[in-house]
């Protein structure tokens, strides 16, 4: 897969297909490959645009730091380069919470979008969990994911270091408040 100079990173990217482009975004710790089995049914119509974000694949990270809001600045970007105007676009967990945020900077190029187990905001049950990842009982479910890296395991240790930093952010993943319940 070529490689793309964006913003401080190298992006990891694959054109696939023919006709109006359909961006597909993976979730957290996972790579481009998760979109294989749907390239032989959406290359018939598309031209899909599958993407390794930020310190995920192939990607670099050299600030160790993961933001969805940068992760959407990244992407548009890269779309920028690839003279790519509008688009349509599916994405997975943080591959739809980038989206979302690619929809608030640039609300006319995203066509469409389909979005996946996607937040507007991390509640506390979130929070609970991004910050046990680093436990050891995490250990064997995050090394299953190594393979889908350059670097392996030194690479998704970094991630898994990134996504337990989530839990102290509070400005990312904030586009509404938490639903509160008025007492009756």
């Amino acid at each position: 897969m070529p490689k793309i100079r964006v913003n401080d990173i190298e992006l990891n990217y694959k054109i696939q297909g023919e006709g109006e482009p359909l961006v597909l975004f993976h979730g957290f710790s996972a790579s481009h490959q998760m979109w294989e089995p749907w390239i032989p049914v959406y290359q018939k119509g598309f031209k899909m645009v599958l993407i390794n974000m930020r310190g995920n694949g192939g990607s670099t990270n050299p600030s160790n730091e993961f933001t969805h809001k940068q992760s959407a600045q990244d992407i548009y970007t890269l779309l920028d380069k690839l003279d790519i105007k509008q688009f349509k676009a599916i994405g997975y967990s943080s591959g739809a919470m980038t989206l979302l945020h690619m929809a608030t900077q640039q609300p006319t190029r995203p066509q469409s979008m389909v979005l996946m187990s996607a937040t507007h905001y991390f509640p506390k049950q979130d929070r609970e969990m991004q910050s046990k990842v680093l436990d050891k009982e995490y250990d064997e479910r995050w090394m299953t994911r190594a393979n889908l890296h350059e670097r392996g395991e030194e690479q998704i240790t970094q991630l898994r270091h990134q996504f337990h930093k989530m839990k102290d952010r509070y400005t990312d993943m904030n586009f509404t408040p938490p639903y509160k319940l008025e007492p009756s």
